[in-house]
């Protein structure tokens, strides 16, 4: 699959992530892609929406867009990244609380979303539910190995 990584060096500083994502996460064979420190600016994405045209994120293993100035409320929508192992939000502007839904990402085994003082609240309850007999409550980040909060 397609791994995008690095610097973007011909690209003005501060570059709206909106617009760079529009033109990256419509390929139907990007696996990871990694974007740490590109000074990209704007909302943190919505990999999971389908009226925007980002489909692509069910074949996503990796999304590092760490050391950036993304703003706003962590995504909420990224449900249909099935194969998201690796989330990396770490040290940008992010506001708000985590959401419950990342509690589906089955596959995440590492996840930082550190160094964004803006986060408030704890974990959500539901990445962690009580482990019963069915089998449902099993699959809840049961594949977390790594969590970094720092600095929230």
């Amino acid at each position: 699959g397609l791994r995008i990584d690095g610097a973007l060096r011909s690209t003005p500083s501060d570059l709206p992530i909106d617009t760079l994502l529009h033109h990256l996460l419509n390929n139907q064979n990007l696996m990871e892609l990694s974007l740490p420190d590109n000074d990209l600016v704007g909302v943190a994405p919505a990999l999971c929406d389908f009226r925007g045209g980002y489909m692509f994120a069910s074949r996503l293993s990796k999304l590092r867009l760490n050391k950036n100035k993304l703003s706003g409320a962590p995504p909420v929508s990224l449900t249909c990244a099935h194969y998201l192992e690796t989330l990396d939000l770490s040290n940008n502007d992010l506001a708000g609380t985590l959401p419950d839904d990342w509690s589906d990402l089955a596959s995440l085994s590492f996840l930082s979303f550190g160094g964004n003082p803006l986060i408030t609240g704890a974990l959500p309850m539901s990445w962690f539910p009580e482990v019963t007999d069915e089998p449902s409550s099993y699959y809840r980040l049961g594949n977390l190995k790594e969590l970094d909060g720092s600095d929230c």
